[in-house]
């Protein structure tokens, strides 16, 4: 599967996974400021999103070989992307990449696979619960208050939560070690054991 993503900067932003729960937010906060193209595995599914905010939907399964091919001004992933399928096309077609859905250890990933195949545009890669919310949050609040000598985060998860099926899975992997760089030293952390990981911003 060669999916073929260009580098077009007078065409829409790509946004994988366009309409569902974290990507369909950001898309309603883009759309007034870019053209967007949606894609997913069920396009049906963001038609009225679409036409809400005045983009283009498109199929794009992940998990079918299918290849996919887009002009686009950058590519913004709020899916998991298991394979780098997303990334590796981006960084092929020289393609401006941001992914804020990704889990801790994919995000290792594809780190090594961008060092790989580097990238000719920027590569952002993310990773926390619901695109990043929780930080973001922290982060303005610190800059209003002045600053903060420590945040601790917690999420309180109830099974009526406007959550996207990655979400949930990404909830269910709490319970697994994951691993953090300290001083230049990696060691893995127990989630939710109350030990602190210091985050500069």
């Amino acid at each position: 599967m060669d999916d073929d993503i260009q580098l077009d900067v007078t065409g829409p932003v790509l946004v994988v996974g366009g309409y569902g729960t974290v990507g369909g937010e950001l898309s309603r906060l883009a759309g007034a400021g870019w053209p967007l193209l949606l894609t997913g595995r069920t396009p049906e599914r963001g038609r009225a999103l679409a036409e809400e905010v005045g983009a283009e939907v498109r199929r794009w399964d992940l998990g079918d070989p299918e290849p996919f091919s887009a002009k686009v001004r950058a590519v913004i992933s709020t899916v998991n992307d298991p394979d780098d399928r997303v990334l590796l096309a981006a960084i092929r077609g020289g393609v401006p990449y941001v992914d804020l859905t990704r889990w801790t250890a994919r995000v290792q990933r594809a780190t090594a696979v961008a060092a790989v195949a580097p990238p000719r545009a920027p590569v952002l890669l993310s990773s926390s619960w619901m695109g990043g919310v929780t930080g973001l949050v922290a982060a303005a609040l610190a800059a209003e208050l002045g600053g903060a000598s420590g945040v601790e985060i917690a999420i309180r998860y109830d099974l009526k939560d406007r959550a996207g099926a990655d979400s949930v899975e990404f909830m269910d992997r709490l319970g697994l070690d994951y691993e953090v760089t300290e001083g230049g030293r990696r060691r893995m952390v127990m989630p939710l054991s109350g030990s602190v990981v210091r985050v500069r911003w």
